[in-house]
């Protein structure tokens, strides 16, 4: 008898292991279990995404935007007071608000998809949305400025020690400075990306359609915006190439299309040449031995 029960116990036991080992199956091949996944993905690429973000403006503000004040009010002549504010504009305060949602973030992060809500954190950044404005209004005054200071060479050798070093990731202040204007377009892709996996009884659904509904009619602006700061950038990427030679810095001045080319000179001498087309100038450069450039003429 005692065996029989021993028996009947082992068998229960391994119909209930069984059982439960299928149910856990099926869910896991159930499309709810796919979008609780997806979702939960999506939220911890917002946290990463914005703790990088985070610590690259950090970087701007402590590496080189403060000790740069400091210098300025002792009265040093590396940059004036106005040339740090026209360059970095108000990254300082861009800094401190995303420093809040990222705390934020944290505080109510944790590994279960469902009770993780952010909606009611990015709807506090709302208001502040305003300051992203006015930094992109900023962007391309400054980034001529910078361009222009950078022939100092107290302010040369002031960034030599600090860009392209591990403190700043081995990039270069422009890399850091556009950063704020890619960001709000990256929330919109994010939060458009966490609804699609958020079912509609969430608790978290409305507050996120708000959040997102606020964040896109600011980066709708900032996108349009977006194309003429980058465009830019690339005018200061190629006036590095090409040194003192020619100014080519101007907030209004884009790149159009640049190539390879042949010049023609005495007696049907073909000369290497790489030509850059803007808005309102035509520059023919040659290649150094070093891969350089430098002016050859402009059209």
């Amino acid at each position: 008898m005692y065996n029989i029960r021993c028996l009947q116990m082992c068998v229960r036991s391994w119909l209930i292991h069984t059982k439960f080992h299928r149910i856990v199956y099926q869910y896991m091949r159930s499309p709810e279990s796919s979008e609780s996944k997806r979702r939960m993905e999506v939220l911890r690429e917002i946290l990463k995404t914005e703790t990088d973000y985070v610590s690259d403006l950090e970087r701007v503000v402590e590496v080189c935007l403060k000790p740069l004040r400091e210098i300025a009010e002792m009265r040093h002549n590396i940059l004036t007071l106005a040339e740090i504010r026209s360059i970095f504009s108000i990254i300082e305060m861009i800094f401190n608000v995303n420093s809040t949602l990222l705390n934020d973030l944290k505080k109510g992060f944790n590994s279960s998809t469902h009770t993780v809500m952010i909606g009611e954190k990015f709807l506090r950044l709302a208001p502040f949305l305003r300051l992203y404005t006015e930094y992109i209004n900023n962007y391309n005054t400054g980034l001529a400025v910078l361009t222009q200071c950078r022939k100092r060479k107290e302010f040369a050798a002031f960034l030599k020690l600090r860009e392209r070093t591990v403190v700043m990731n081995n990039l270069d202040l422009t890399s850091f400075l556009i950063k704020p204007v890619q960001r709000l377009p990256r929330y919109v892709l994010l939060l458009t990306e966490l609804l699609k996996y958020t079912p509609e009884d969430h608790v978290d659904y409305e507050s996120l359609t708000q959040a997102l509904n606020s964040i896109q009619g600011v980066a709708d602006y900032v996108n349009e915006h977006k194309r003429e700061a980058e465009g830019l950038l690339k005018v200061v990427e190629i006036q590095a190439a090409m040194g003192d030679s020619v100014q080519l810095v101007n907030p209004t001045r884009r790149l159009i299309r640049q190539g390879d080319v042949k010049e023609v000179y005495s007696r049907n001498k073909l000369k290497d040449r790489h030509l850059f087309l803007f808005n309102d100038l035509c520059v023919v450069a040659e290649k150094n031995v070093r891969g350089g450039l430098k002016l050859s003429s402009l059209l």
